[in-house]
C-alpha cells in the first residue's frame, strides 16, 4: 500500500503521469495507493477512475501545507 502518493497536481512534488503512477503500482506489487496532493483535491476522481479501470484500489486524502510547513 502506497500512503502518501503525489500527482503531478502538487506542484514540485509529483511529476507522474496518473497513467505512469497506475504502470508503476502494478509492476511493483503495490495494490493500493493513497492519493494526497498537496492542498488540492480536484484530481481525485481521475485517479480514482483510471485506477478503477486497470485494478489497483484508490483512496482519496489531501496533505495540507502552509508555504513549505505541514498542517
Amino acid at each position: 500500500m502506497l500512503l502518501n502518493v503525489h500527482s503531478y497536481y502538487s506542484l514540485r512534488y509529483g511529476r507522474l503521469s496518473f497513467e505512469q503512477k497506475v504502470q508503476d503500482m502494478m509492476q511493483f506489487g503495490n495494490d493500493t495507493a493513497v492519493l494526497t496532493d498537496i492542498n488540492y483535491s480536484s484530481a481525485v476522481v481521475d485517479f480514482v477512475l483510471r485506477t478503477r479501470d486497470q485494478g489497483p484500489n484508490s483512496l482519496a486524502g489531501m496533505e495540507f501545507r502552509n508555504d513549505n510547513e505541514l498542517i
